[in-house]
Parts: structure tokens; sequence; C-alpha cells
């Protein structure tokens, strides 16, 4: 649960900082420029303006896919190890489930503040990637339900079936 905190907060903001990187590049090779027989604008709009451009297009999804994974991840973990730990740890997970949500309020808190800081990254984040964002910004909640789930699917008394007992082992 900590390393999905982490590795959503960090996964979001450097693809952010891809999308300006991409972007002030193609800005840049955007000039109206010729170099010889060759126009610097036209060359940037066949070849790397078309990647930018799908790039920027694309980033929301990118993000929101990867994000989406982990907590997909996360469940299918839970799912397959389920029965392999003492339901005395249930107690231990509900005390991590409480500081994960408490450092999810942190990261929520400092990523909304990362956002709103400058007009440039608040472009970036909110006009670019809407879903990711909202997802970062709702991360309090989504820990808090996700965390839920995972104690279930992980502490659940489902049997496991004879093809699960061979293949695991």
């Amino acid at each position: 649960l900590f390393l999905f905190l982490f590795a959503a907060f960090l996964i979001i903001i450097f693809l952010g900082i891809y999308v300006f990187l991409f972007n002030t590049v193609s800005t840049n090779l955007d000039i109206d420029e010729d170099f010889g027989q060759v126009n610097l604008k036209d060359v940037n709009a066949l070849t790397f303006g078309r990647i930018n451009q799908a790039f920027l297009d694309s980033a929301d999804y990118i993000g929101f896919t990867v994000l989406f994974s982990l907590v997909l991840l996360m469940f299918l973990n839970a799912y397959f190890l389920r029965g392999e730990y003492p339901r005395l740890f249930i107690i231990i997970d509900i005390v991590l489930l409480v500081f994960a949500y408490i450092l999810s309020v942190y990261i929520s808190e400092t990523y909304s503040l990362l956002i709103n800081s400058t007009s440039l990254l608040s472009n970036i984040y909110v006009n670019i990637m809407p879903k990711s964002s909202a997802f970062i910004l709702n991360l309090p909640m989504i820990i808090g339900i996700v965390g839920c789930v995972v104690m279930i699917l992980s502490y659940s008394g489902m049997p496991r079936k004879k093809e699960e007992i061979s293949f695991n082992g």
C-alpha cells in the first residue's frame, strides 16, 4: 500500500514532467527557420510534432492506465496470497491502513500545492492530465477503499481450488 502511494505520486509527477519537456522541445523546434533546403517548422510538423501531439493526447490515458493497473495488481496479489497469513495480522493491516491513509492525505495535499503553485503546472496537470490528477487528489478515498478490499480479499475464507493448490505448490 505504501509502495502504491509513492509509485502513484511519482508516476504522475514524472509524466507531467515528460509532457512539459515534450511540449517545450516541440515549441522550440516549431520556429520558422531555414537550414539549407530544409525548413525546421515543416520538418517538425511532419516528425516530432506528430509524436508530441500523440503524447499530449494520450498522456492522461497513460497515467490513468498505470494507476488503475497498480490497483488491479494489488487486488490480484491479495487474491492469490489469501490464506497465507495468520488472521492475527489483520490488526497490523488495519494500523498500516490508517498510516497509509494519513500519508495519502499528505501526498494529496502536496500534489494540490504543486499543481496550484504556477499556471504552467496547472495547465499541464489540470488541463492535459485531468483524470490522473483527479486520481491523486482523491487518493485518501481511494486508499481507504482499496485497502479495505485488499484486506477482505487477503483474509477471506475463500477456499483454494485443486488447480490453484497444485499450481502454487
